[in-house]
């Protein structure tokens, strides 16, 4: 398949995953970036609203079913503590993520609108690429769209294996069972695609500063060259008039890739001031699960737990693998989009060693290079921008550091009775309800 072939089929599966969200009530708009429009429908708007009020009013009853179940068959003991506060967490995670619906739809849309205006008036008017050039930009795209095929992915198989793991209770024929088990697939629906909508729209503006990127190395190149032969074949007035109207297409160029930068700059800070909350809430609920998840393996090493080894636990090891690299791509995406938004500033710095092409040029290339110092203060200071790489492995030794002080505690209360554990029996009182 060709290249623009690839590139319909990429944006007609991302459409499909745009009615998914839709299904889930996490949004009212349908983007279609292949006929460069934002869709409105009133219908699918109703349908938004009353899905999303449907599964507030739900949410508590289902909650409390949970944990009137567990409480049949947990005891007063960390692992029944842990799985609590897990359910707790996914619960309050997704009912926020619906709570900031408004919030998160608001960014969408300016983000969509805005690429798309950018798409049209600049990015399609772009002059065709050298051959290096091509390869240059091609390198640049295909990390990114790696990255978002596996998120793509990844959602799959988390929609999939929790429908899945919950097929039993329909052969059961249990109603309460089979509709508990079709909110929690609900539930974690909606946090996995709030995390992939992220990811989507952070590989949406990656790609266009990677494009920006290779736009102003290819003017570097092309300056260079030019430079060289007006220097070796032409005179003083030649030379002098040759780099004048060098400079004056150079400034051209330079203007729009700076106008550019600068929307694509504002985009970037809007999508994490709007998505900082959402996000953060639900890597909390990752890390918890992380948490539960270490320290219930850690007790099937230890023989305290049993664990049958069949095929289905095979499947869930494979989850739990791809979920893992899945829980560090909005890292991974937000470390190398910022990273791109950075690069041009290294680039800029090579226009040093050009020779003198104007005041106006040079007016240019400065006020270019403030613009790009006011940016990275703004990036710095807004949403998400810790979340790097190196913060990823912060985090996974924070998540190793609990599920040791989890198993210290647990052997703690192993050496006491019961009776004697009053503070596993308080907290696991939080998180307990009775059946009548």
């Amino acid at each position: 398949m060709s290249r623009t072939q690839i590139a319909w089929l990429r944006l007609r599966i991302i459409g499909y995953f745009n009615v998914l969200v839709i299904f889930l009530g996490l949004t009212r708009f349908r983007i279609d970036f292949v006929a460069q429009r934002v869709v409105h429908s009133r219908l699918v708007a109703y349908y938004v609203i009353c899905a999303n009020i449907g599964f507030l009013f739900f949410l508590p009853i289902a909650y409390i079913y949970e944990v009137i179940d567990d409480s049949t068959y947990f005891g007063n003991n960390l692992l029944s503590l842990t799985g609590s506060v897990s359910r707790a967490i996914n619960f309050a995670a997704s009912a926020f993520s619906v709570f900031l619906r408004s919030l998160r739809e608001a960014v969408h849309l300016e983000i969509a609108e805005t690429i798309i205006v950018l798409d049209r008036r600049y990015f399609s008017k772009m002059p065709m690429l050298e051959a290096e050039e091509k390869v240059e930009a091609a390198q640049q795209c295909i990390w990114a769209d790696r990255l978002l095929y596996f998120k793509m992915f990844a959602l799959c198989m988390q929609i999939l294996a929790t429908i899945y793991y919950s097929l039993p209770t329909f052969d059961e024929l249990d109603a309460n069972e089979a509709w508990l088990d079709c909110y929690y697939v609900y539930t974690q629906s909606i946090l996995a695609s709030t995390h992939f909508m992220y990811c989507y729209q952070m590989w949406l503006l990656w790609k266009r500063f990677g494009l920006l990127n290779v736009k102003v190395s290819a003017l570097l190149r092309r300056l260079q060259r030019r430079t060289i032969k007006a220097g070796c074949g032409l005179g003083g007035s030649d030379l002098r008039q040759g780099r004048k109207q060098l400079a004056l297409e150079a400034v051209d160029i330079l203007r729009g890739i700076a106008q550019t930068h600068a929307c694509l700059s504002h985009l970037l800070e809007r999508l994490n001031e709007g998505y900082l909350l959402q996000i953060l809430v639900v890597l909390l609920a990752s890390v918890i699960e992380s948490i539960t998840f270490g320290y219930s393996l850690s007790l099937v090493f230890d023989g305290s737990l049993e664990w049958e080894f069949d095929f289905d636990t095979y499947l869930f090891c494979m989850f739990i693998c791809i979920m893992f690299i899945d829980f560090n791509l909005v890292y991974w995406i937000s470390d190398r989009t910022v990273y791109a938004h950075g690069q041009i500033t290294e680039i800029l710095r090579r226009f040093q060693l050009l020779p003198f092409l104007g005041v106006d040029f040079e007016q240019h290339c400065e006020l270019f290079v403030l613009q790009l110092k006011q940016q990275h203060r703004n990036t710095k200071l807004a949403g998400t921008f810790h979340l790097n790489r190196s913060s990823a492995l912060a985090l996974w030794a924070f998540v190793l550091t609990q599920i040791i002080v989890l198993l210290q505690f647990d052997f703690g209360s192993r050496l006491k009775t019961a009776t004697e554990n009053a503070v596993m029996s308080r907290l696991n009182k939080l998180f307990r309800i009775q059946a009548v």
